[in-house]
């Protein structure tokens, strides 16, 4: 099954995720691209520790490395919606992280 990802744009049109991917270093971004490819082609099926599920349906990918990124998504149908990017700085995601997430997913559904 062909899995397709989209990126939460607000009204104006602009992409909070591709502004944050954009500002990450190098490195960071690629390891960031990669997980965002193996959720396109494994889909719901991608493993820990790559993709957690949070809450509802909100699931969270996970990079690690020197800056742990973490991208908020949910799923409808075939597509996945990148909803909120962040840097991990502490153990647990933080509720206003996840609430920007669900916020931007009443938005598109």
């Amino acid at each position: 099954m062909a899995w397709s990802v989209k990126l939460f744009t607000n009204p104006r049109g602009d992409s909070p995720i591709k502004d944050f991917l954009n500002k990450l270093d190098d490195s960071s971004h690629a390891k960031t691209i990669k997980i965002i490819e193996l959720l396109q082609t494994h889909g719901p099926a991608l493993p820990p520790p790559y993709s957690k599920k949070l809450v509802k349906d909100i699931y969270e990918l996970r990079t690690s490395g020197q800056i742990a990124v973490r991208i908020l998504y949910t799923k409808y149908q075939n597509t996945f919606y990148l909803l909120h990017a962040f840097k991990k700085e502490t153990q647990k995601t933080p509720l206003k992280e996840i609430q920007t997430a669900l916020d931007r997913k009443a938005r598109l559904i």
